[in-house]
């Protein structure tokens, strides 16, 4: 495990949480598309999904189409979903494959799987036509330890300057390694915002998670200290307890290669903007967000197991997920009374608890994104 370095990020007097229109304005929510979410690296699933040529994800990212496929080197690739000729989408399911080729069903316009353009009929009367200024417009595609990343920006550095020391911190859990063993689709009625706040503490466990409070006690974690991109820290398992499920009880095996110390710990970290990693000792529980409105966002969860594992024939992963299912369901709720509330002319910024640090963070960083820094910058202070 690389170097402890926890710390305990203070909250300034006087802080207090966003305006409620941060919210609600569909103005904002524009504005966090462009300069966040179309803007930097976000997660855009896992390189599983599409584990042979041809298979392919698309992904909604405000009015962009997003079309991630594999390539025959098994390369996998990042392209606007739009032909070049008269701008035809050129995927229509969330998912699939392809045979060898992407071929545009308006023109028949053909793309390798590569994105360079390898067949466009009746193009070769046109003089000044050359195939090779045409390829699909690619978007920036990196994988880290089978999560893909894609960013929209024309500039943009290279993922591993956004993900900061998360590489070194978290390879011993060889997520690259691991397959999936169940998916659920959210759609929760409520701005992303709400969304990452919520995980970001456990001040509501007590009330709001009692099966989750037993297992692993609100005020049992530590908070890291914060990076630009990111944020989190980990929470201590109950001693009688062996892992997150409905009963407790461990039926798998640790990762193997975590520390001793994996072995009753839950890593609980936000990959700004969008994705929520979960690393428990024998599975690891990811959130991918994807707003569709002020009010509205669809939340993609997912949990994976080391493959040695589910080729046991006693292998069940319903105890992770039925107790995560839960989980996510109590979340969606109270973030859901959060939003009717976050919207009414009563509302007012409130002053934020030391339980909710992370919250602050993950706001100023909200509004720096849109905003600019302040004039002045705000310390925030570190206390062991």
């Amino acid at each position: 495990m690389s170097k402890d370095t926890h710390k305990r990020v203070g909250v300034p007097e006087g802080a207090s949480t966003l305006p409620g229109r941060y919210y609600a304005d569909p103005e904002i929510l524009n504005k966090e598309i462009e300069h966040v979410f179309q803007a930097m690296w976000i997660c855009a699933g896992r390189e599983d999904e599409i584990p042979n040529p041809g298979d392919y994800v698309v992904r909604d990212i405000g009015t962009e189409n997003i079309l991630i496929i594999r390539d025959e080197r098994g390369k996998v690739h990042a392209f606007y979903n739009v032909c070049r000729h008269r701008g035809s989408r050129l995927c229509h399911e969330p998912c699939g494959t392809v045979q060898g080729s992407i071929q545009c069903q308006y023109h028949a316009w053909t793309y390798g799987l590569d994105g360079r353009l390898s067949g466009a009929p009746h193009m070769n009367e046109v003089k000044t036509f050359d195939k090779n200024e045409w390829p699909l417009k690619d978007v920036g595609c990196e994988v880290w330890d089978g999560h893909i990343f894609i960013n929209l920006a024309e500039e943009r550095a290279p993922l591993l300057k956004q993900l900061g020391d998360l590489p070194e911190r978290f390879g011993r859990f060889r997520m690259g390694d691991l397959r999936r063993g169940g998916r659920v689709n959210y759609d929760v009625a409520a701005n992303w915002k709400l969304i990452v706040e919520n995980y970001s503490e456990c001040y509501h466990c007590p009330l709001i998670h009692p099966d989750l409070n037993r297992v692993t006690h609100y005020l049992s974690g530590r908070n890291d200290t914060i990076a630009d991109f990111y944020n989190g820290g980990y929470q201590i398992i109950g001693e009688e307890y062996c892992t997150l499920t409905v009963e407790g009880r461990q039926t798998r095996s640790y990762f193997k290669g975590i520390d001793k110390e994996d072995h009753n710990r839950v890593y609980y970290y936000t990959i700004y903007p969008n994705f929520l990693l979960s690393l428990h000792p024998d599975y690891m529980m990811t959130h991918t967000l994807w707003p569709k409105g002020p009010g509205q966002t669809q939340v993609i969860c997912e949990w994976h197991f080391e493959p040695e594992q589910m080729a046991k024939a006693e292998f069940d992963a319903s105890d992770a997920i039925g107790f995560w299912d839960m989980t996510n369901r109590q979340d969606w709720r109270a973030c859901e009374i959060t939003q009717l509330g976050v919207t009414s002319k009563a509302y007012t910024p409130g002053p934020f608890s030391h339980q909710e640090d992370l919250l602050y963070v993950f706001d100023r960083f909200v509004v720096e994104r849109l905003e600019g820094p302040p004039a002045k910058p705000r310390k925030i202070a570190s206390v062991r």
